[in-house]
């Protein structure tokens, strides 16, 4: 009795386990569709990307153009990277800044930001969150940091 138990516990551990791969690709898949849009929005009329950062997004220490250089580059790369799942925990941590800056510049110039924002405002919280889980959790198998760092680290052999 107790062997059928313990594999009954093991088969749902196992699922867990094959739930857990997929959760995390999912996750950074949705977050990158997010940040690759919002790169392709910014990248495909630049020179309204640059007005915004101008006038609304004034990213404290950075001038407007390369605060939007950065912020642009930072989403088409990042997104590429949870994509692909390589340097997975960089790249959320980079998006994760970007959110941050994204909301505090807000916040400077728009005194009542959360309430203009709305549920975008609310979202970006979700961003943070999920990318915070991919930060400390990482990527996941289904990811080439899983595949590289099982194919070359000396961790355990």
């Amino acid at each position: 009795m107790y062997s059928r138990f313990s594999s009954g516990i093991n088969a749902i551990v196992n699922g867990a386990n094959a739930l857990s791969s997929l959760l995390d690709l999912f996750i950074r898949l949705w977050m990158a569709n997010i940040f690759w849009s919002s790169g392709l929005v910014k990248i495909g009329n630049f020179d309204k990307t640059l007005d915004i950062f101008t006038t609304v997004f004034k990213v404290p220490l950075f001038n407007p153009t390369l605060a939007a250089v950065l912020a642009t580059g930072t989403e088409l790369i990042g997104a590429v990277l949870l994509v692909l799942g390589l340097a997975t925990r960089f790249a959320s941590a980079s998006l994760i800044f970007l959110t941050f800056m994204a909301a505090i510049s807000y916040h400077l110039d728009v005194p009542d930001a959360a309430s203009t924002w709305g549920e975008g405002y609310l979202s970006h919280i979700y961003f943070g969150i999920l990318l915070t889980v991919l930060m400390l959790h990482g990527p996941g198998k289904l990811s080439l940091d899983h595949y590289l760092w099982r194919r070359y680290s000396t961790h355990g052999n």
